[in-house]
């Protein structure tokens, strides 16, 4: 005898908002990361400072 699955009792899935809070926090966590660099290695003026820097 089989025996049918159960239905699922939980909404519809939301991907379209996954992506939109993973694409705003990949944008907004760029400019943290620049300030933060700014911050730890200071300004980058030129290839000898950019090089620490990790640039």
């Amino acid at each position: 005898m089989h025996v049918p699955s159960p239905v699922p009792t939980r909404g519809p899935e939301r991907p379209a908002l996954r992506v939109w809070i993973r694409w705003t926090a990949g944008f907004l966590a760029f400019p943290i990361a620049g300030l933060a660099g700014r911050a730890a290695a200071g300004p980058v003026d030129d290839a000898m400072s950019a090089w620490p820097a990790g640039s």
